[in-house]
C-alpha cells in the first residue's frame, strides 16, 4: 500500500484503504482529484477509456488488468511484480496451492453458484470461463451451469434440471444471511431439491477475484464437504 495514494469509491480492502484518499468511480473518475495527488500512473481493473484519456492528458502510464479467470489473475500478479520489483504475489499463490491441495472435495460432484437473484425468479448463475469454475476446479469440484455465456441467466426450472450437488448462492451486501439461508431452503425444498444442498456464503469479498481468491476457494469446499 506504500505507492498507492488513492482509491475508487468503492474499495474498501484492506482496511488500510479506507485512509485513502476516493477519486470517483471506474465510470466516473475525478480528473481534477486525481491530479491533485500527483500520481504517476493509474490502474485499474477493466480497461476504461475515461481513465486511459485521464491517464494521457497527465502524461503518466494507464495500466489495465482482467481479472476474469485464475489466469487473468495470475497474469496480473505478473504484471505488478514487473513493475514494482519490491512487490511479491508469492504469499498469495502459495496460499491458494495450498487450499487446492488440503481442500479437495472428498467425492467431487457439482455445484450452481447463484451471483445474482431477483424476485421475479430470475437467477444468474455463474457459467465457463470465470474463475469461479477455476476454483471449483481447482478444489476437485465441477461448474453446474448452461454453456451458453460467462454469466447465463437461468429460470427455476432450469436450475431443477441441472440438479447440482451444491446450490450456493453468494451474498456480498446481504445483512441477515440466515434469514436469506433459510428463505432460501425452504423455497427449494417446495420445488423438491433438498434442503441441505442449499447454501449462502455472505462476504462482500465473494464477487471479487482479488487477494480473497482463497478464501472464496476455502468456502465453496467447505460447502461441497458439508452435504
Amino acid at each position: 500500500m506504500d505507492r498507492v495514494v488513492a482509491v475508487d469509491d468503492y474499495t474498501h480492502w484492506p482496511p488500510e484503504a479506507d485512509q485513502l484518499p476516493r477519486i470517483g468511480g471506474y465510470l466516473d473518475p475525478s480528473p481534477e482529484a486525481v491530479a491533485s495527488l500527483y500520481a504517476t500512473s493509474i490502474h485499474s481493473v477493466g480497461n476504461s477509456t475515461r481513465l486511459a484519456e485521464l491517464s494521457r492528458n497527465m502524461g503518466i502510464p494507464y495500466h489495465h488488468y482482467s481479472f476474469d479467470t485464475l489466469d487473468d489473475v495470475m497474469a496480473s500478479c505478473r504484471s505488478l511484480e514487473a513493475l514494482y520489483p519490491e512487490a511479491s504475489f508469492d504469499p498469495f499463490r502459495e496460499r491458494l496451492d495450498r487450499i487446492f491441495r488440503e481442500n479437495m472435495v472428498e467425492d467431487g460432484g457439482t455445484a450452481s453458484l447463484v451471483v445474482f437473484h431477483s424476485d421475479d425468479g430470475r437467477f444468474t448463475l455463474a457459467g465457463s470461463g470465470t474463475f469461479y469454475e477455476d476454483l471449483l476446479l481447482g478444489i476437485g469440484c465441477s461448474l453446474s451451469a448452461p454453456s451458453a455465456g460467462t454469466y447465463p441467466d437461468v429460470s427455476v426450472e432450469g436450475i431443477l434440471r441441472l440438479d447440482p450437488d451444491a446450490l450456493i448462492f453468494l451474498a456480498p451486501d446481504e445483512t441477515d444471511p440466515g434469514g436469506l439461508r433459510e428463505a432460501q431452503k425452504d423455497f427449494w425444498e417446495a420445488r423438491g431439491f433438498p434442503r441441505e444442498r442449499v447454501f449462502v456464503l455472505e462476504g462482500d469479498f465473494m464477487l471479487i477475484p482479488g487477494a480473497r481468491l482463497p478464501d472464496i476457494a476455502e468456502r465453496l469446499s467447505d460447502c461441497l464437504n458439508s452435504h
